[in-house]
This record gives C-alpha cells, sequence and structure tokens, in this order.
C-alpha cells in the first residue's frame, strides 16, 4: 500500500531551525524529507527524528546530502522529492549563513560566498521545483530570510545585502510563478535562539525567538488557503 500522505522538504532540515521544522511538520502526520551538507549530522538527525513517539511509524523520513552551493545538488534533491506519491508538498529553506564583515575586510570572495548560501538557493529551488512538480500541484516554498532584509546592521554587509537580495527575487520570482502554482512566502524573524544566533553580538541571547514558536508559525501558514496569499512576513523581536 502506498503511503500517499503530506509531504515537506526542508533544505537545511539538520539545522537548528530546520530540526525543529522536521519536528513539527512530523508531529502533524506529514512525510519528512530533509537535506544536511554533512553525512553525520544527516545520520544523527534521522536517528533523533525516528526516535520521537509520538510520530506515527508508518510516515516517510528521509535524509538527503546537499551542497546548498551546488545547483546539481539542489536539482538531484527536487527531482528525487517529486518523485515520492505526494498528496500535498511544501519546500522550506532554512539554508543560512551569518558572519561579521565590515567594510575594512569585505571582499569580492566574500560577498560570493554569502551570496551563493543566502539568496541562490531560493531562487534555484523555485526553478527546479518548475521543473518537477505536476502541472496542477500547488506548492508553498517557504525561505527563511531575516530581519536584515529591512534595516542594515553594524559590521554585518555581505549578510544583511543577500538578505534584502532574496526579498527582491522571491517578490520577482512570484510575477512570474504564481501563474504555475508555485508560490515563495519571505519569513523574516529576528534573531533566533539557535548557533547561529549564537554569533549575534551586543543582544540578549535569552530574548532571542525561540525556533519552535518559527516552526510552528511556518505549518500554521502552511495552512492558509487560496485567494489569501502572504508573500513577505517580518517576525519582529521584542526589545526590552
Amino acid at each position: 500500500m502506498k503511503n500517499i500522505k503530506n509531504s515537506v522538504l526542508i533544505f537545511a532540515g539538520s539545522g537548528g531551525l530546520g530540526l525543529e521544522i522536521c519536528k513539527k511538520f512530523l508531529l502533524e502526520d506529514f512525510n519528512v524529507f530533509f537535506t544536511s551538507q554533512n553525512n553525520l549530522t544527516l545520520v544523527k538527525t534521522l536517528k533523533l527524528l525516528k526516535k520521537n513517539n509520538k510520530v506515527n511509524k508508518n510516515n516517510i523520513i528521509k535524509g538527503f546530502s546537499c551542497n546548498a552551493t551546488n545547483e546539481n545538488n539542489i536539482k538531484t534533491c527536487l527531482k528525487k522529492f517529486f518523485k515520492q506519491d505526494i498528496k500535498k508538498s511544501i519546500i522550506i529553506n532554512c539554508i543560512g549563513s551569518f558572519d561579521y564583515d565590515g567594510i575594512a575586510s569585505i571582499s569580492l570572495k566574500k560577498l560570493t560566498e554569502i551570496f551563493k548560501i543566502n539568496t541562490i538557493p531560493t531562487i534555484l529551488i523555485s526553478k527546479y521545483t518548475s521543473v518537477y512538480k505536476k502541472k496542477t500541484d500547488k506548492i508553498g516554498i517557504f525561505s527563511i530570510g531575516s530581519s536584515s532584509s529591512y534595516d542594515g546592521f553594524y559590521k554585518t554587509i555581505a549578510y544583511c545585502a543577500s538578505k534584502h537580495a532574496l526579498l527582491g527575487a522571491i517578490k520577482s520570482l512570484n510575477k512570474e510563478l504564481i501563474k504555475k502554482n508555485i508560490y515563495n512566502v519571505n519569513i523574516n524573524p529576528g534573531s533566533i535562539k539557535t548557533k547561529m544566533g549564537k554569533k549575534v553580538k551586543n543582544q540578549k541571547y535569552s530574548e532571542f525567538i525561540s525556533p519552535v514558536s518559527i516552526a510552528n508559525f511556518i505549518f500554521d501558514l502552511s495552512k492558509l488557503k487560496e485567494p489569501a496569499f502572504i508573500e513577505d512576513v517580518f517576525l519582529k523581536r521584542i526589545v526590552k
């Protein structure tokens, strides 16, 4: 008997936020597919997700190895995902990188590296989703942006530029792809309680947003029905 259920593909699903999103969708009875750049982390994440006693044991949990800067890797992951017997599919892009730079240390090499991670994957995910999905399928692609999409922060030139570019790319993608039933959503949270969040200086980590809260929000947002459509949302952090 085929396991035809709602399915989600989470890019960087083994990371701090990605893992919580995997857990949430599993608890909501989705088949969960995720990517990890590191094979060891991929295996550990698979074991962790399968240990959850609240999860339906008939649900598919599968990990794909994927280098976010490699177009063929992204293409292959999407091709494998859309080969599944899918009832409803959602794609979530948690790929991201954050570092401090500043005008004295910024370089073309660093800018290129950050854009390859923070901006370009969503464009490629959208491209190959349009290639491999069935014409009648409606696909939501949720990308994790940043509050840096709206504001520039001290000595984070590459990060702020790449996240602002992501917002522009998503708006442009929607102009072309909505007629093909592909909807890109940009979710821009303030600082999150993850390993990446610990890099942020001069802010209280205790006041950062819980990744569980963001995972719950994304799931709720994924249930929104047409004709409603949210292209861009800012999860602003309360700073006391």
